[in-house]
């Protein structure tokens, strides 16, 4: 009996495995990278902007943004009728980045709602995962090892 509750907390340890990826705002990045360059090595290194806003202090602001939108359409079907419902639900995310220009067009502020995932919590939501599929593997090995025992 003793083997057999052993052998189950060790598998559903196991199979507990779990991690989520952690996301960092790269706002910090793109100041230390863009405070203090003009509004040409801007350009030449983005392009032209999206739009330029002006911030009512003889600046401007430079907008870029990048649209991404997903659409996913349900089809519920009724017992014994022959017309589906149909669902479709559209969301749409915005990345921006906006750099924010003097009057002499250097830029002075970077505002920005990108992020890139952390390279250690990638790691350990690898690492968590393949502990789960090993769990998930080893599973009934233990369950047989428990019974036979």
């Amino acid at each position: 009996m003793k083997k057999t509750i052993i052998a189950l907390m060790t598998a559903a340890m196991m199979l507990s495995s779990c991690a989520t990826v952690k996301h960092i705002p790269m706002e910090e990045e793109y100041n230390k990278e863009w405070k203090n360059r003009s509004y040409s090595e801007i350009v030449m290194e983005y392009g032209a902007p999206d739009r330029v806003e002006y911030d009512g202090k003889d600046g401007s602001i430079l907008v870029y943004e990048k649209f991404t939108t997903i659409e996913t359409t349900n089809v519920d079907t009724h017992f014994g009728m022959f017309d589906p419902d149909y669902k479709t639900t559209v969301s749409t995310d915005k990345e921006y980045v906006h750099f924010f220009l003097g009057r002499d067009d250097i830029c002075y502020l970077v505002k920005s709602n990108q992020t890139y995932a952390d390279p250690k919590s990638q790691k350990k939501a690898r690492i968590a995962f393949w502990s789960g599929v090993t769990g998930i593997l080893l599973f009934p090995v233990l369950i047989v090892a428990a019974i036979t025992g």
